[in-house]
């Protein structure tokens, strides 16, 4: 589970997501820093232009307007830089660093969600690993069992014993074809285990070899698991942080209707190689200048129907929300029941599999006593062996299942479950 929460290919998503988000809520921390926007300029080529740096009359003949004499020709620099630093939004920077951090917030149970997934994956992969191998076993076990019973039957037939026909051999092929067939099947599906977890984990691995345990953990109450998953399951984490967001984005929404208030500043810087740069402050100079300020301003648009839209958008995405939290609390109760009541019909079921096996292996071993003593038939030794192997499958996957099971339930619960 380790390797597989960390090399999954969905957890490198989901991480690579998380990081996205974060550095989102980064920019959202810096919202208030003033952008200034520079403007650099290089223009030409500019007619002649001089006078007496007064606003007087031209004082050579190519700076006159409307001829086509331009003088000397030149080029002019221009440089301009503003910023608004805000002061105050009513409540916009603010919301906006609100909405940053539950998005974060959510990006996180999301990552959970993942997390548990790729738990549960394992989990599915891994026991179905250790159902095919025990199960291999006990096939490999039975067709040891059909070995000696072919040995036995082989003797009897050339002792002339009278219980033995060709009818018990071509029994025998019969099931040795069956015992066949159940161990291909069982390989495959320890090699599809197998992958699977080598697809999740990202390398190859061999799980170690682990009985799987009979399932004798005592199941909690619904309203215990109730309990539990309103406090801690990740779906309603996120529904929450998702109500958490809507609220941002409604405060956000309706700040909007607000002007915003700050400082505004602006540097201005022009110059013209090929004029005269005036000195008198009622000159105009539109080729060179060297002028700042900064002032307190107060901005404001009038889109007042767009912002309304936008506003009850914000609100019903809210509610929305809201209901699907609600709808979630409501269907909590009939969902753990379920999930409960079929863990328990498992629990049931694999016990009452582990009681058949017991009996099926005496059945198997009272028949070839008899068949050996002469007082049975070679087809009650198979057919016995046959419905132990088939039985002890069944069993093996009925434990794997309540193990899956109880892993389902603990995920619906949002916690571990422990005993009782």
């Amino acid at each position: 589970m380790e390797l597989a929460q960390k090399n999954d290919k969905r957890a490198r998503v989901i991480r690579e997501q998380l990081s996205i988000l974060e550095a989102k809520q980064q920019e959202a921390r810096w919202a208030w820093f003033p952008k200034f926007e520079s403007t650099f300029a290089v223009a030409g080529p500019v007619p002649e232009a001089r006078n007496d740096g007064l606003g007087g009359p031209p004082t050579t003949a190519s700076s006159y307007l409307y001829s086509w004499d331009w003088g000397k020709l030149g080029i002019s620099l221009r440089a301009n830089m503003g910023t608004v630093l805000p002061v105050y939004t009513f409540g916009k920077l603010s919301a906006l660093r609100e909405m940053a951090a539950h998005a974060v917030g959510l990006g996180h149970t999301l990552e959970l969600k993942t997390k548990e997934e790729i738990r549960l994956q394992t989990l599915q992969a891994y026991w179905g690993f250790q159902v095919a191998r025990q199960a291999k076993a006990t096939v490999q076990e039975g067709q040891k069992r059909l070995d000696e019973v072919e040995r036995l039957l082989r003797q009897m037939e050339k002792a002339g014993s009278i219980q033995v026909s060709q009818v018990d051999f071509f029994k025998l092929k019969y099931y040795r074809h069956v015992l066949e067939s159940r161990l291909g099947d069982l390989e495959a599906g320890e090699q599809f285990a197998l992958a699977a977890l080598e697809a999740m984990t990202g390398s190859f691995v061999m799980p170690m070899k682990e009985d799987i345990a009979e399932p004798e953990t005592e199941l909690p109450s619904v309203e215990k698991c109730v309990e539990l998953a309103l406090g801690a399951r990740v779906e309603l984490r996120t529904l929450e942080e998702g109500i958490a967001l809507r609220k941002a984005e409604v405060k956000l929404a309706e700040s909007q209707f607000w002007p915003d208030i700050g400082v505004f500043g602006f540097v201005r810087w022009a110059w013209t190689s090929n004029t005269t740069r005036q000195y008198s402050p009622f000159a105009y100079d539109p080729y060179h200048e060297t002028s700042a300020g900064i002032g307190l301003m107060l901005r404001v648009t009038f889109d007042i129907p767009q912002k309304m839209a936008r506003f009850q958008q914000a609100r019903g995405e809210l509610r929305k929300i809201q209901f699907e939290r609600e709808a979630a609390e409501a269907g909590l109760k009939v969902e753990l029941a379920k999930l409960l009541g079929e863990l328990h019909g498992i629990q049931v079921r694999a016990k009452s599999l582990a009681q058949s096996e017991r009996e099926a292996r005496k059945w198997a071993t009272a028949s070839t006593a008899a068949f050996e003593l002469g007082t049975g038939e070679a087809r009650e030794v198979f057919d016995a062996y046959l419905a132990w192997l088939s039985v002890s499958s069944e069993k093996l996957k009925a434990w794997a299942e309540f193990q899956l099971g109880l892993a389902v339930l603990e995920r619906a619960a949002g916690a571990s479950l422990g005993s009782g």
